[in-house]
């Protein structure tokens, strides 16, 4: 299911023979919903991140400076690899995964979620009402918030001549860009940061 999510559905050149993982499986509880004859219609990843000083081994580390985080007071939790299958419309589907989500976050005591989401594409430009959201409204507090260190980055909130705080021109639109995964984490109070 995630080969045909992330790879297939994405235009992606099959790896692996269908299957889709990474390091990051091995160090990770994997919840899976099925529907009512067995088939797999959701998933996701969970790392624990039980102290700060364990947040270097999450795969968000690898694109995002996250020594802030380092010294946060409760245990973490890692999102990765959401996916539910594209023709899935059943509600239940996501109300299951949600609740089972907000269950472990209960039983563990998390106090900080955190994960990473895509914009479909390379094109930042069409994105830049999205952006421009999301600078303005959505960032994560400052003593949280994560420095980027991916190799290509899209600074989202400034223009090609730096200028920041522009105006929104039609929320609507800048809200049907945002990908819905990351409109789920901004509803249940996320910040963000983009990389490319």
């Amino acid at each position: 299911m995630r080969h045909r999510c992330f790879v297939e559905d994405a235009g992606g050149q099959d790896r692996n023979g269908g299957i889709e993982t990474d390091k990051f499986d091995s160090l990770c509880d994997h919840i899976m919903v099925e529907d009512q004859a067995g088939a797999l219609v959701c998933s996701y990843r969970l790392m624990s991140i039980p102290s700060g000083a364990a947040i270097k081994a999450s795969y968000s580390a690898q694109y995002y400076n996250l020594e802030r985080l380092s010294h946060y007071p409760a245990p973490m939790l890692e999102l990765g690899r959401f996916c539910v299958v594209p023709d899935v419309r059943d509600p239940d589907v996501l109300c299951i995964a949600w609740g089972m989500l907000a269950a472990i976050v209960d039983a563990r005591s998390v106090g900080l979620l955190f994960g990473c989401s895509s914009f479909a594409g390379t094109d930042a430009a069409i994105y830049g009402q999205a952006f421009d959201l999301l600078a303005q409204r959505h960032q994560a507090p400052d003593q949280w918030h994560p420095d980027v260190k991916a190799p290509q980055v899209v600074e989202f909130g400034k223009n090609a001549q730096g200028v920041t705080d522009r105006a929104i021109l039609d929320h609507a639109k800048a809200m049907a860009q945002v990908p819905m995964l990351l409109k789920t984490y901004l509803a249940m109070g996320g910040g963000a940061v983009i990389m490319r």
